[in-house]
């Protein structure tokens, strides 16, 4: 036979059982509103390739972490660094274009422009001179307002910029003047951009 209390206890639970706990509504939170920079459309984008295989890019200089060698930067040595890249067929030409998506300006920044390069070209050295450049390569202005390479320099406090390597098999050889920038040469390789792809450095301040 139960004991009182035991019975007690039972009644309780079983009251406890049978009728549903209150809970307060939580309404869903809202969802977080997302601040889309727009993208700046680097040369890539700009004239896109016939071929949707990417052509292959690498460099020397980049290191751990894709991490370009300082000597390479325009807070060292400023040599433009070593690239490569590999071939397809119908190439009459190369352009080379290095830009910066993360400068604090409305464009790329252009570190590097060069077209004309030997159709038989895969490579360029570290520190290119006028002695070691492909013959009938042309350097057209970057950025900083000069012929050539411009070593990476970021402003203290900007964090990790990004640099895109891009080279360009075309299947034309460009009639354009020296002083023919960026927009003047993507304008022109439009169309006749066999195959195409990069290599992304990343460069801070030191």
């Amino acid at each position: 036979m139960l004991k009182a209390p035991l019975l007690l206890t039972i009644a309780v639970a079983l009251a406890a059982c049978g009728k549903p706990a209150a809970t307060a509504a939580v309404p869903p939170a809202p969802p977080p509103v997302q601040v889309i920079k727009p993208a700046k459309p680097l040369a890539l984008n700009l004239a896109p390739a016939l071929s949707a295989i990417p052509l292959p890019v690498s460099s020397t200089a980049l290191g751990a972490g894709q991490r370009l060698a300082d000597r390479n930067s325009g807070y060292h040595d400023n040599l433009s660094p070593p690239l490569a890249w590999g071939s397809t067929g119908g190439v009459q030409s190369w352009v080379v274009i290095v830009e910066d998506p993360d400068a604090n300006r409305p464009e790329p920044f252009v570190h590097w422009l060069a077209w004309n390069l030997p159709a038989k070209t895969r490579s360029l050295p570290e520190g290119l001179t006028a002695a070691t450049a492909p013959p009938g390569m042309k350097q057209g202005f970057n950025s900083g307002l000069g012929l050539g390479w411009f070593g990476p320099k970021p402003p203290k406090g900007t964090g990790d910029h990004h640099y895109h390597f891009q080279v360009f098999a075309l299947d034309t050889v460009l009639n354009l003047p020296p002083t023919a920038g960026r927009s003047g040469v993507v304008a022109a390789m439009k169309g006749h951009v066999l195959a195409s792809g990069e290599a992304i450095g990343v460069y801070s301040a030191p």
